[in-house]
């Protein structure tokens, strides 16, 4: 059986893909500043993207306020399954902006572990703050 590392090696090679191990946060690399610019200037064909993407529960919906962002963290560990179908759904979304807009040699691919600590952590210090107030 090929592993994970061979199977991402292999594509990275066979697409010309760019050798980086993460991207901690949207706003911290070149591309995804210019993917973003490119969203923004072109808000009709990223509602295109979404609406062939498919119907279904938003990503981005569970950043709207603490509540959410609490759900979004238990999901994890109450709905496994739809706690990936919609982290996959927003990778979809992503690189399918990515095709769209020329922005090529990258796949983002979003990881759980780093995600819901980056969130836990997000929400510690909310909660620090509510204590402040």
């Amino acid at each position: 059986m090929i592993s994970l590392k061979e199977l991402k090696n292999r594509i990275k090679n066979q697409y010309g893909l760019q050798d980086i191990d993460s991207c901690s946060s949207f706003g911290s690399s070149d591309i995804m500043s210019k993917l973003s610019q490119q969203m923004m200037l072109n808000a009709d064909k990223v509602a295109e993207i979404e609406e062939e993407i498919g119907q279904g529960e938003d990503f981005r919906c569970y950043f709207s306020d603490r509540e959410m962002l609490k759900e979004f963290i238990k999901m994890h560990e109450d709905d496994v399954d739809s706690f990936y179908r919609i982290l996959r759904k927003e990778e979809l979304f992503l690189n399918t902006c990515l095709k769209t807009f020329g922005i090529g040699n990258m796949i983002i691919s979003l990881n759980p572990d780093t995600l819901l600590r980056n969130l836990e952590n997000l929400e510690d210090d909310s909660d620090d703050e509510d204590e402040d107030l």
